[in-house]
């Protein structure tokens, strides 16, 4: 989640932040390979270990990633979409933290 908001908001992620170093124009390029890679890789450890697949020796990491998230939007919409606000005090957090 931080890449793909550090991608979507791009300098406003950084928006009054000191950066002891920075990519340049390297970041959003380097992002999207990382993103990529990510998915790649999310991609081949759903996979079974050895042919022919039995219940065995299946992969039960799909199924596991599969279920959480029927869960989570199970809750969201049973109850989190009536009942969640989010945190009401942001600006006055990030002054703060811009202040100290």
């Amino acid at each position: 989640m931080p890449l793909v908001i550090v991608l979507y908001r791009d300098e406003e992620a950084f928006e009054g932040q000191p950066r002891s170093w920075s990519l340049g124009k390297w970041r959003r390029p380097m992002i999207i390979v990382s993103l990529g890679f990510l998915v790649f890789t999310s991609i081949c450890f759903m996979f079974p270990p050895e042919l022919p697949v039995t219940y065995d020796n299946m992969n039960y990491g799909f199924v596991v990633f599969i279920i959480g998230i029927a869960l989570c939007a199970g809750t969201w919409v049973i109850d989190g979409s009536k009942n969640f606000n989010g945190p009401g005090d942001v600006e006055e957090r990030l002054a703060a933290a811009r202040a100290a």
